[in-house]
Formats: C-alpha cells, structure tokens, sequence
C-alpha cells in the first residue's frame, strides 16, 4: 500500500511541475515489467521485442508528454497504450522489412541500364547460338 501511495504523491507532484519524471521510475518499474510482460504474452510475435527493451522505450515516450496523469490507474492505461503502440510500429518495421522495406532502393535509369544490359547479353547469347546452329545443329539444340 505504501508503493502506490508514493506513486500516486509522485504523480501529483509531476502534476504541479514540482516532481521529477526520473523519481517515479524507482516506483513503478517492477509494474511496468509486469504490464509488459502481460502485453507481450497477448500480442506474441516472435520476441521482436524483449520485455526490458519495451519498458524503456516506453519510459523515454511518457517522459516525454505532459504529465497531466489523474491517477495511478491513469498513468499505468496510458503506459499499456504507449506499450501497444510501440509493439504495433515494430510490427509494422517487421512486416515492411518482409515485403522488402529494407531492400536497397535503385533508381529508375539504373534499372533500365541494367535491363539494357541483359537484353544485350541475351541477344548476343541468341547470335552465338544461331551461328552454332548453322554450323553444328546437334550442339545448338538447347531447348
């Protein structure tokens, strides 16, 4: 009981500009693992994201914003939001990186050179291969 009373002075004091963000981390810690962890179970997607790593991505995003909490039970809701929207973007990072986010980006004109390239060396293959078949038909015959 005295955890959450001391949380809930902390919040208060944030409240009035009196508190330090980095005072209430002490406090809350073991639930922000505990809140973590049971966002993780929920929302499993391969441990691309461990619990430590969730909890203190979301500690640099809540303290960043206005600190206009009401109460513990409105800080630990908008950190269970905080947490959910990180897991979502890594997701998101996961899923882009499937469907080739992070495949090298070539420039249109380099495509069409390259393309140019290979359309030369088929028809060059194509030319070898009609003069073999003039010559030797048995070892032109790939086909």
């Amino acid at each position: 009981m005295a955890r959450q009373q001391l949380i809930t002075e902390i919040l208060r004091d944030l409240a009035q500009t009196e508190g330090d963000f980095d005072d209430l981390v002490p406090a809350v810690y073991d639930e922000m693992r505990h809140l973590a962890r049971s966002q993780l179970q929920r929302l499993r997607s391969g441990g691309a994201i461990e619990t430590t790593e969730l909890v203190h991505e979301a500690y640099l995003k809540l303290s960043g914003v206005d600190p206009a909490w009401e109460n513990r039970r409105h800080f630990f809701a908008t950190a269970a939001k905080v947490m959910r929207h990180l897991l979502t973007d890594a997701a998101r990072r996961a899923k882009a990186d499937k469907r080739g986010g992070a495949a090298v980006h070539v420039p249109l004109l380099d495509v069409d050179a390259a393309t140019r390239r290979e359309a030369d060396t088929f028809l060059a293959i194509d030319a070898a291969l009609r003069k073999l078949a003039a010559d030797i038909p048995r070892l032109a015959d790939v086909g």
